[in-house]
């Protein structure tokens, strides 16, 4: 049995085109996705437990044993309760953000049911009116809830989300993974993609021969007529 390759992402990332990249690329290389949260990702791909994971940028305690390889970058938003001022704005700017209350977001090391959510209870303390909270937009849109609104930052610094493996587990896999997130395809990756069958050579067309011209005819005395030529602007005869 064919052990599946076993990737990490945290919360707010999406990985379900990946997938369905993944399985028509790879069919006989199963993909195992797994929820978890920033350390636990990480520590998972430093124990071997995970080929590569999905993880926000910077990545804490990063070294050279890592590879980490930006994929994308996105918006901050401010979350606050309805009916606050910034629900009637497209957008806001870091300034009016920073004049507000903002509630800190805590972490936890793993995701577990009895370890309780930090960013749920933050929105949560939002809905009470307590505060405002900054998040990336991803994060933003798995908490959502009615009686909370988001709204993007101009001018706050963005959010990046990167893959990671270790150096030693580099290899076939983890290139065609990459491959995959980044969007090369099947004939440009340079992981383990089957080979394409072989096609037979295209034949060339033969080349089209010339029939020789036909012979002028010839008039009843055997001789062959001229062609006619006609004068312009020949007059009447007088």
């Amino acid at each position: 049995m064919v052990e599946p390759v076993v990737v990490r992402f945290v919360p707010g990332v999406t990985p379900a085109k990946w997938q369905r990249a993944w399985a028509e690329r790879m069919p006989a290389n199963p993909l195992e996705v797994r929820l978890a949260e920033q350390a636990e990702a990480v520590h998972a791909v430093r124990s071997g437990d995970a080929l590569l994971a999905l993880v926000r940028l910077p990545v804490e305690n990063a070294d050279e044993r890592m590879h980490v390889v930006p994929l994308y970058e996105e918006r901050a938003v401010v979350v606050a309760p309805v009916e606050h001022r910034f629900e009637a704005a497209e957008s806001v700017t870091l300034a009016e953000v920073e004049a507000e209350t903002v509630l800190p977001v805590g972490t936890r090391d793993r995701i577990e049911e009895d370890v309780p959510d930090p960013v749920k209870g933050a929105v949560e303390l939002v809905a009470a009116n307590v505060g405002v909270v900054v998040l990336p937009m991803s994060v933003a849109r798995l908490h959502a809830r009615k009686d909370v609104v988001a709204r993007p930052i101009d001018d706050a610094p963005t959010a990046g989300v990167g893959l990671v493996w270790l150096r030693e587990s580099d290899g076939p896999l983890a290139q065609e993974f990459m491959g995959v997130v980044r969007g090369r395809t099947a004939r440009s990756s340079r992981g383990a993609s089957e080979p394409e069958p072989e096609q037979e050579p295209k034949r060339k067309p033969a080349p089209r021969t010339r029939k020789p011209p036909k012979p002028a005819a010839k008039d009843q005395r055997g001789a062959t007529p001229k062609a006619s030529h006609r004068t312009k602007g020949r007059g009447k005869r007088r």
